[in-house]
């Protein structure tokens, strides 16, 4: 081990770069002042220490909970060697029971990520501009912001589940150590892409009594690299050459122990600590690489506006239970389990222990009893010869007196492993066991109240998702150009705007955390669909819900599509409308002819009796007129061929009063014979 340097206190002599300058290094070891560089790292590896401090008990009840999750023994010889050890599973099946519950239900598809705009997306309206018609011209069309929201949405589900290749097993680990430690955390960070890994809470040191990661005074990682790893960071411009080749001894294997210190250190002297990372050994605090915590226009906000720095987030912190007595580390079931934990593995130790004892026979042997020495082992049908009658050997032996093991303690091992599974919600129903009396609707209610108690669980992994995403949009937006050729090439879209990564949406988990198990998710579609049974819903879209609460892949493609017509039907269709319309205008061209002859009868009639005075000659007028009336309306009709007026598709003849023939009865010349006025010439009748 290499020790550091003593340092002192002294003002920097060296001038300093500006704090815009300093934020696009990748290395400030040679950079700045080695005193400035050897007293942050001695700072921070202070603090460390401190904070490692302040968690103590914490750790201690950190480590007795995972050894009892992961059934690690101890040698025991207490009451006598060889005595029972059994580490009942009580936090062991409370932690799988809940990962096998939640991974589901945060997970159910292959779509975890949702994007939800905010504001409007009625569009915007270009004043300049105006449609053919009158009509608006949008310089924003509607709806652009819900379809950049499935972009976003798409690409970052593919982002954390393709492209991160150790999310989705990191997330599967997350979830079952969490509910045994209580807490757990998620780095992420940019590496040519997004990048991330899961954390342990004994990985990541913070002070007890910070409220949150962002007010932590000082946030350490520890974690291991191999030489060969430090080699290459060593080539990449990220480690400092002369520290690594000190630290680590030629041909060793062995990994290094390190810290990744995220602090603050005043590197200018101008009075204000700036967030920087410092990375050191654990033994020693021998710095390897500092680096600026923040952007350069943070530097230059400050520097103008006397805006804060505020450091960048690279940690997601993942609470069970939050610590009652408000420490910053949450609890989980190995705080609330462990006690009853020890007291039932104490129960079946006993119990077994007390069995042995019973079922194994010890007790004195008289020394009159004449035997060879050493222990008599018997074999079963086996007997062996002494030198003694019988009822001496009867009463050389006296047996100890076993009870066995205690009804009461067996009374009071039931009760506790009860009161466990109460804590854990570990009951028959939450495991698939339950009586077949029970009816199914019955069966739901149970499940349902049996998850109550992980309703608050499941939210709080929901925000921290939320935030994880959060930080993985806002990465994306800061990385735009090396973003958008993998996000055109998964969209598959030929026009991509760089404003999908805007402020104007938000991405959260696709899930419900009210919807903790399928059943209480398909319960509730099963009532959508009953109410859209009865006319009250949409159908189709109450068909989609039930399929999503199904978790059935790609429901889209289930529904019904619109039945193409055959084409051979809609030839005969044509056809048929066609006939029909010339049925329709031959019609009317008759019935046209018809009352043109009526016309002209009339006309006869009336120039027979042109010399007759009076009355008679009037009506002939009359009705003359009348029909002329007719048959310009009809005319005007006539030209709406295809359109007949009745079902049989010809237009009725108009009505006239006293016309025969005007009414559909036949014209005066076409329905046999007429009454005969006198003077022998044929007349209509003047009836009315």
């Amino acid at each position: 081990m290499v020790d550091a340097p003593v340092l002192d206190e002294a003002p920097l002599e060296e001038e300093v770069l500006p704090l815009e300058l300093l934020a696009e290094e990748s290395n400030l070891m040679g950079v700045v002042d080695e005193n400035a560089i050897m007293l942050a790292t001695r700072r921070a590896h202070e603090q460390y220490e401190i904070d490692e401090a302040s968690r103590q008990d914490w750790v201690d009840a950190y480590d007795k909970g995972m050894e009892m999750a992961l059934q690690k023994k101890k040698n025991k010889s207490y009451p006598f060697n060889g005595c029972s050890n059994v580490i009942f599973p009580l936090i062991t099946t409370a932690s799988i029971q809940f990962a096998a519950r939640a991974y589901p239900g945060i997970f159910p598809g292959r779509d975890i990520v949702k994007a939800k705009i905010i504001g409007d997306d009625s569009g915007l309206v270009d004043p300049n501009q105006q449609a053919e018609g009158g009509g608006p011209v949008y310089a924003v069309p509607p709806g652009a912001k819900a379809d950049r929201a499935r972009n976003v949405s798409e690409f970052m589900s593919w982002q954390l589940l393709e492209e991160m290749e150790s999310w989705e097993t990191d997330t599967d680990q997350l979830l079952h150590n969490l509910p045994i430690s209580g807490c757990a955390f998620r780095k992420l960070w940019w590496n040519n892409g997004p990048d991330s890994k899961y954390l342990s809470a004994r990985d990541l040191v913070v002070n007890m009594d910070a409220k949150s990661l962002k007010k932590a005074p000082q946030v350490t990682e520890v974690f291991e690299l191999y030489p060969f790893q430090m080699a290459e960071r060593v080539m990449t411009g990220l480690y400092d050459a002369d520290a690594v080749e000190a630290l680590v001894p030629e041909g060793s294997t062995e990994p290094v122990e390190l810290l990744e210190a995220h602090c603050r250190y005043d590197m200018d002297g101008d009075g204000y600590p700036e967030p920087y990372i410092i990375t050191m050994t654990k033994n020693g605090g021998i710095p390897l690489r500092v680096v600026a915590n923040f952007f350069p226009e943070d530097a230059v906000a400050f520097d103008q506006a006397g805006s804060p720095i505020e450091p960048r987030q690279y940690y997601i912190k993942y609470d069970f239970i939050p610590n009652p007595d408000g420490g910053f580390y949450g609890i989980g079931f190995g705080w609330l389990l462990g006690p009853l934990n020890s007291e039932v593995n104490t129960a079946i130790n006993q119990l077994n222990d007390a069995a042995h004892w019973q079922n194994s026979k010890s007790g004195f042997i008289g020394k009159r009893l004449k035997l060879r020495a050493g222990d008599a082992r018997f074999k079963p049908g086996e007997w062996k010869p002494v030198e003694s009658f019988g009822e001496t050997i009867k009463n050389e032996l006296v047996p100890l007196d076993f009870g066995g093991p205690s009804p009461t303690t067996f009374q009071l091992l039931s009760l506790m492993i009860s009161a466990a599974q109460d804590i854990s919600s570990v009951k028959d129903v939450m495991m698939g066991e339950t009586s077949t009396n029970l009816a199914p609707t019955t069966i739901l209610t149970l499940v349902e109240q049996g998850s109550k108690q992980f309703v608050a669980i499941y939210k709080r992994i929901h925000r921290a998702l939320k935030h994880e995403m959060r930080l993985l949009f806002q990465m994306d937006g800061e990385n735009i150009e090396a973003v958008y050729p993998k996000y055109q090439q998964i969209l598959d879209r030929d026009f991509l705007s760089p404003e999908d990564f805007a402020l104007d949406m938000d991405v959260m988990p696709i899930t419900d955390p009210e919807m903790v198990t399928n059943g209480a998710a398909m319960a509730k579609a099963e009532l959508i669909m009953s109410l859209a049974d009865q006319g009250k819903l949409d159908p189709m879209e109450a068909t989609k819900r039930v399929l999503a609460a199904a978790n059935i892949d790609d429901p889209e493609s289930l529904m019904p599509k619109e039945p193409q017509p055959d084409p051979e039907t809609l030839i005969k269709m044509a056809k048929l409308e066609n006939d029909k319309a010339r049925i329709a205008i031959a019609a009317q061209k008759a019935q046209a002819e018809i009352l043109e002859m009526e016309t002209a009868a009339i006309e006869n009639v009336a120039n027979a009796e042109s010399k007759e005075q009076g009355r008679q000659l009037e009506l002939y007028m009359a009705q003359l007129g009348a029909l002329k009336e007719m048959m310009n309306e009809f005319g005007n009709v006539s030209g709406m061929a295809g359109q007949p007026a009745n079902a049989g598709g010809v237009q009725p003849a108009p009505q006239v009063p006293g016309v025969p023939g005007a009414n559909g009865q036949g014209a005066a010349m076409g329905n046999g014979p007429q009454p005969v006025q006198p003077g022998g010439a044929s007349r209509l009748p003047l009836g009315a």
